[in-house]
């Protein structure tokens, strides 16, 4: 079935009881200040992004452009096209939300920007404290 198909045909099931915290994911606090900064596929493409590194405890990882429009095992994808994807990757790269490492006949490697503050410090790893994201120091690294 098309996916404008099913989508028509969507009815969501409702909220699972919040009681326990495996149900959901953690968000960085900091983005209700920038939501309106995005546009729509922007947000969605953030989000599944988000999902991907901070949801697994990363600050990044390798995703195709076809796991953003068809998901990846529980994750449904994000429901845009390739061309949205890409456009909306560009937008989060230009906004500085992103860092994207791109690489011929691979999947690119998404990157969440840490703060200038945080890359001063050295190699940052995320951990959650008081339910929000805090990039930490683990070992210090130069590039050059």
């Amino acid at each position: 079935m098309r996916l404008m198909a099913r989508i028509k045909e969507f009815q969501f099931p409702g909220f699972d009881h919040y009681s326990t915290s495996k149900q959901f994911i953690k968000y960085p606090m900091i983005m209700q200040e920038y939501w309106c900064v995005l546009k729509g596929s922007e947000q969605k493409v953030l989000d599944f992004i988000i999902r991907q590194t901070f949801g697994w405890k990363k600050q990044s990882d390798t995703i195709a452009i076809s796991q953003f429009t068809d998901g990846i095992k529980k994750n449904r994808g994000t429901g845009l096209s390739a061309s949205q994807v890409k456009r909306a990757i560009s937008g989060l790269e230009k906004k500085g939300f992103i860092e994207v490492e791109r690489r011929k006949g691979y999947p690119s490697r998404f990157t969440m920007r840490l703060s200038d503050e945080a890359k001063k410090r050295g190699q940052a790893e995320v951990e959650f404290v008081n339910n929000c994201y805090k990039a930490t120091v683990k070992s210090v690294k130069i590039a050059l």
